[in-house]
């Protein structure tokens, strides 16, 4: 359960710290820096295998392995996989509707 509230704390710092940093510099312009560089900006996505910083396919929910594979893509953090991040945002939204209908009942 703690891992769970520490998981929540970050997403939640991230949503809104991340926005207002470094919103107007270009994903592309921090490729072969560092992943904690090009993450300053929350539509960006790194992939570990190039080194490569990049927007966010924001019209897809998950970014196609043709632009970077799962287990090498990191959003948000550079210590988790995004396939962490994505099932855990997953889990987090059913335990919350769970709540939401339990408290209705």
């Amino acid at each position: 359960m703690d891992s769970m509230r520490r998981g929540i704390c970050v997403v939640l710092c991230l949503l809104s710290y991340g926005a207002t940093v470094m919103a107007d510099t270009e994903c592309s312009q921090m490729t072969n820096t560092t992943c904690e560089q090009c993450l300053k900006n929350v539509s960006c996505l790194w992939c570990n295998t190039d080194n490569n910083c990049m927007d966010y396919p924001v019209r897809k929910v998950l970014p196609p392995s043709s632009l970077c594979k799962l287990n090498n893509a990191r959003w948000g953090v550079c210590w988790r996989e995004f396939v962490f991040l994505s099932v855990y945002c997953r889990l987090l939204n059913v335990y919350v509707e769970a709540i939401a209908f339990l408290s209705c009942v």
